[in-house]
């Protein structure tokens, strides 16, 4: 009964992506391809599931023995043909559309030539396998070579699948800088990595009996299991792909907020942050708003202040990215402080904006934000004065 609810329940988290993939598609007037065999996927796996129920069994066995586990063969082939092509439709820019269609289109026909194939075969097994319902069908490949083809057909189609799945998606994530959608294109790996598990234990399983040494317990029953870590590695992925870049907009965008609120939130005018945008849309103006408030204090930077600061903190035992970090903060502190008193540092101002890629600028705005806080990000006096007072 746990096994049951478990297929069910991913049954129907499968449907409800279906439906949520469905509604974006028909929302998409450019009819996306990746949405389209995202919804396939889905629904083929929602599908897949639901045939693996007893009492969904029992119904279509009635018009002929086993023949829930052809349907539900075929459907799985059609299942990991969808995963084949999302990788192809997801690949980047519009010069590569034509061309990806034209590949998904060929995967999709040497997915039916398989299923008819493969379909025929199990037609032409014995008389006995469409006459007498079996809870454990797999000992059938090891009697009839029919039906011995029938699964080598499906264990080398899933095969090809799930290695390039391996090799596709291992390949996005190194190219990927946001961490929870890499972390969502190597889940997806490791779905491949259980997938090919899941061959090779079906694979042992048949050589044991053609060794008359069959390993223990039920094949469906645990090749079920199996296929239910498969898919819910593949449903976890794909929540991460799309919930992980929204949440960690969300959490960066608050880190960025004790800098902002020093250095950006009391200018007039400098705001322009509304609750009714995205959290990434926020974060990138949130990010700006924050270059602003440092431009701004540009004249006030004080290298001699910064020079100081930084010796003083290295020499504390602290490491010297750390100590970089303390030092740009006191050094906005310092440009805060002599800002408001009118005063301009003693030498030539000093940029204080570092540059480079976005990830790295987000970083540093959230290390010395979190160092504005601490006392040793307050501008370092020698001798009891202030450099930017001398």
């Amino acid at each position: 009964m746990v096994i049951v609810g478990l297929v069910a329940a991913a049954a129907a988290g499968c449907y409800a992506l279906a439906v949520v993939k469905l509604v974006a598609l028909f929302s998409d007037r450019s009819r996306s391809l990746i949405l389209r065999e995202y919804t396939i996927a889905a629904a083929s796996i929602g599908v897949t599931f639901t045939l693996l129920l007893p009492p969904v069994i029992s119904a279509i066995d009635q018009f002929s023995a086993n023949l829930a586990l052809l349907c539900n063969s075929l459907v799985g082939i059609g299942c990991l043909t969808a995963g084949q092509t999302i990788l192809v439709a997801s690949r980047p820019g519009p010069e590569h559309l034509a061309q990806s269609r034209r590949t998904v289109r060929r995967w999709w026909i040497a997915c039916f030539v398989i299923v008819v194939v493969r379909a025929a075969l199990f037609i032409s097994a014995p008389a006995y396998v469409h006459h007498t319902e079996m809870v454990d069908f797999a000992p059938n490949y090891a009697r009839y070579p029919t039906l011995a083809l029938f699964d080598g057909l499906r264990l080398a189609w899933f095969t090809v699948v799930f290695t390039n799945m391996i090799r596709g998606y291992r390949a996005y994530a190194r190219q990927e800088s946001s961490g929870p959608t890499r972390w969502g294109m190597l889940l997806h790996c490791w779905a491949g990595y259980l997938g090919l598990f899941y061959v090779t234990y079906q694979v042992a399983y048949v050589v044991a009996l053609w060794l008359h040494h069959p390993l223990p317990g039920v094949e469906r029953a645990i090749g079920t299991l199996m296929l239910l870590s498969v898919v819910s590695t593949v449903l976890l992925a794909t929540a991460i792909l799309y919930l992980g870049p929204n949440l960690e907009a969300r959490l960066t965008y608050r880190a960025l907020g004790p800098l902002w609120r020093l250095v950006a939130a009391n200018r007039v005018g400098a705001i322009l942050d509304d609750r009714q945008f995205t959290h990434t849309e926020r974060l990138i103006r949130r990010r700006q708003e924050n270059i602003d408030g440092l431009a701004r204090l540009r004249n006030h930077y004080d290298a001699v202040l910064w020079q100081d600061t930084f010796h003083h903190a290295q020499s504390s035992g602290v490491t010297i990215p750390r100590a970089k970090i303390i030092a740009d903060a006191a050094t906005i502190n310092g440009a805060l402080t002599a800002e408001r008193e009118g005063r301009l540092p003693a030498l030539e101002p000093m940029r204080h904006v570092p540059s480079g890629p976005q990830e790295a600028e987000l970083a540093w705005q959230i290390a010395v934000g979190k160092a504005l806080r601490e006392p040793t990000a307050r501008p370092w006096r020698h001798g009891g004065t202030a450099r930017g007072e001398q």
